[in-house]
């Protein structure tokens, strides 16, 4: 019965083979649409989800600023003072920041635009797979950087290439770790990260003793697992460490919210547009809703 049904069906086809052709064309394409609409809302919706332990990650926020950069000192301070607290990191993204490396011999440089300024304990947070280095001080001296797999393989060819020098516009540094590249569904992009103990810090200002002035950050940290993040805010907010801001409340954002986001004014992140995600959604919907429609009108015609 089965065999029959197929027979007629290729029978039709090349009976009234220029209403079949119109029929399958104009549905493999609206169905092709479809599958390459749901492939990008699912990338959208699925952004800096592929950090282990992302659920646990969080980005400190100003509650009364409602800003991402807060001082400094202050993740040293949350470290210190609340157990619940795994990691934490000041993290200060710039994105299309132009910077010109080469090796020292070389006479050619090579740019990056994506960089991060930040401490050991990211690789904490962030959990991203060492290569070469030790996971343990990524940073093993104050101007050491660390590179990516790419940009390592860009550079030298290889990746064994802890102690190798680099010179950039602000001078040679030692390598001391190769790393994964960061995922591609991250909000956060880097080629290279500095050592931010430098006080080299990519928005110009300093950090450290000096009382006069401070560096601003946005504050990234890993909470130990079964932490109630309404608690831990209120606690914190409730003793809040002493900084040279105005910052004396906080909320914790968590990572998976953070790409949609426009509400915080300093963000540094790359942007997501959840409208642009509605307008995917409906156009699949529509297309897919006509290609049956069609099927059905050339089958029954």
């Amino acid at each position: 019965m089965f065999l029959h049904h197929i027979k007629f069906a290729f029978r039709n086809i090349f009976k009234h083979n220029m209403y079949s052709l119109f029929n399958i064309v104009g549905f493999a394409m609206g169905f092709t649409i479809c599958i390459i609409s749901g492939l990008y809302i699912y990338r959208e919706l699925n952004v800096d989800k592929d950090y282990k332990s992302y659920q646990n990650i969080y980005r400190i926020v100003d509650d009364e600023n409602n800003i991402s950069e807060i001082h400094y000192d202050i993740a040293e301070k949350l470290r210190d003072q609340f157990p619940e607290i795994k990691s934490i990191a000041p993290v200060l993204f710039r994105y299309k920041h132009e910077w010109l490396l080469k090796r020292p011999q070389e006479e050619t440089s090579i740019s990056i635009q994506n960089i991060i300024s930040t401490e050991s304990d990211f690789f904490k947070v962030f959990q991203l797979d060492f290569i070469a280095g030790n996971p343990a001080d990524p940073f093993n001296s104050t101007f050491s950087v660390v590179l990516t797999r790419t940009l390592a393989e860009k550079l030298f060819g290889r990746t064994d290439i802890v102690g190798e020098l680099i010179t950039s516009m602000v001078g040679e540094a030692p390598v001391s770790a190769v790393v994964e590249d960061m995922p591609k569904s991250s909000s956060l992009r880097a080629d290279l990260f500095i050592n931010s103990e430098t006080g080299v810090t990519l928005n110009g200002i300093c950090k450290g003793g000096n009382v006069n002035c401070f560096a601003l950050y946005p504050i990234y940290t890993l909470l130990n697992e079964g932490t109630d993040v309404k608690t831990l805010e209120a606690k914190i907010n409730s003793n809040f460490p002493e900084n040279k801001t105005e910052t004396t409340k906080i909320r914790l954002q968590p990572l998976s919210d953070i790409y949609f986001d426009k509400t915080i004014a300093d963000s540094n992140n790359l942007p997501g547009s959840l409208s642009l995600i509605y307008i995917f959604i409906t156009i699949a919907s529509i297309i897919l809703i006509l290609s049956v429609i069609n099927y059905v009108n050339f089958a029954l015609s």
